[in-house]
């Protein structure tokens, strides 16, 4: 018979059971019912911090925040988008005229 140590399980083997009981999802550093979650070891907070500004940054969550912060009309909404694009469109034909200056140069000599 196996004798069961006390040790504590690691971080892995935590994330494995969690997984395995498919009540969160494998996104990561968000689960549905328990938000987010960052796990402590040996006291070191700044370490957990870290980790967990990690986590949001990679949920969104502060994007999320602003997007809510105020109401945006659906009309605003389109017009930003609508510039957004347009602005890119611009930025797209200047470095292709660049490019194309740039190749003529090469080509030239």
């Amino acid at each position: 018979m196996k004798r069961k140590s006390n040790k504590t399980p690691s971080y892995r083997e935590l994330k494995k059971i969690l997984y395995s009981e498919k009540k969160y999802k494998k996104v990561r550093g968000r689960s549905d019912e328990k938000g987010l979650m960052v796990m402590v070891d040996d006291d070191s907070i700044g370490l957990a911090l870290k980790r967990l500004k990690r986590k949001i940054k990679d949920a969104c969550l502060f994007e999320e925040y602003k997007e809510h912060e105020r109401y945006v009309k659906p009309s605003v909404k389109k017009r930003k988008k609508k510039n957004k694009i347009k602005c890119k469109m611009k930025w797209d034909k200047i470095l292709k005229a660049k490019l194309e200056e740039y190749e003529s140069q090469i080509n030239g000599k």
